[in-house]
């Protein structure tokens, strides 16, 4: 930790010199070697565990970027796809932390992507292949281009497959997962990383958009505690204005903004005539339902 938090890490390097049994011990963490890392106590089963959740987040979030969905618009459902049951598994004990990071409400696992009518495309690598076949190249595009989901499927396990007689490595082509003709592309998003896919669910029930709504007047809150200089444990009350429909989203959502800015809020028309806000601001446009005025009180302490 040295190079990244010097001074603290040099703190407590200080207190457990005291300790040693060592004569003469380094006068200074900095003087010291990075230790060399000890291979027994490395669990590759971990890593490899967490390493397909990031995979799994990261592609979410990839998709929700794609729809233009920003993290803090809560979603449905998400749908992670994979041929192996085994990664599919040590999905499922990690669903909370997927949950979580991509705000959605359902984690669904599969192996079957065809009943989410999804197929595999390729797409070859224009100046690998160009180089190496030039005037057989706008053929085998052509062929490359209408293989068929079980011959990519096959290539994705042997690394590459034949095409026109010619052996095309795997490394070659770009092969990705596409919705079939059908499917209502508008309410799903896919992104795909080899044999992973991950589905999103776009379409947004009233609740999830009023939620969404209700978290941005979370974050005007917090941005206006910060910018009074306040800290989280300082207790405050928070007062409101609203125009239509924006003041019929915060009532329907209150105990949620309640519980995540841990204070009280109450209408604006409730502060008294002497009340002394902190800070009073308005917010225009909140996701184009009207005008929000915040202002805070500090509250005073209970020894």
């Amino acid at each position: 930790m040295a190079p990244f938090t010097p001074f603290i890490t040099e703190h407590i390097y200080q207190n457990l010199r005291r300790l040693q049994s060592k004569p003469n011990p380094p006068e200074s963490i900095h003087y010291l070697m990075l230790p060399k890392p000890i291979d027994w106590l490395q669990d590759n089963v971990i890593e490899e565990i967490v390493n397909g959740m990031q995979t799994v987040i990261n592609l979410g979030r990839l998709a929700r970027d794609r729809a233009n969905l920003p993290i803090k618009s809560p979603l449905a459902e998400v749908i992670v796809v994979h041929t192996e049951e085994a990664f599919l598994t040590e999905i499922r004990g990690l669903e909370k932390y997927i949950l979580e990071e991509l705000n959605v409400r359902k984690l669904t696992l599969s192996s079957n992507k065809a009943a989410y009518n999804v197929k595999l495309r390729a797409e070859p690598d224009h100046k690998l292949l160009g180089q190496k076949y030039k005037k057989d190249f706008k053929a085998l595009l052509t062929a490359i281009k209408g293989l068929s989901d079980a011959v990519l499927e096959e290539c994705l396990e042997k690394k590459g497959t034949t095409v026109l007689g010619h052996w095309i490595d795997l490394s070659e082509l770009r092969i990705h997962f596409v919705v079939g003709e059908g499917s209502e592309n508008g309410k799903i998003e896919v992104a795909s990383s080899g044999s992973l896919l991950v589905i999103l669910s776009t379409e947004r029930a009233q609740d999830l958009i009023d939620e969404g709504t209700a978290r941005e007047v979370i974050n005007r809150i917090q941005k206006l505690r910060k910018k009074g200089g306040l800290v989280p444990t300082d207790p405050i009350t928070v007062y409101y204005a609203a125009e239509e429909p924006l003041l019929e989203v915060i009532h329907k959502q209150m105990d949620f903004i309640q519980k995540a800015v841990k204070s009280e809020v109450l209408s604006l028309s409730q502060a008294q005539a002497h009340t002394d806000f902190l800070l009073k601001e308005d917010f225009t446009d909140i996701k184009e339902m009207g005008k929000l005025t915040l202002g805070l009180v500090k509250e005073p302490i209970n020894p």
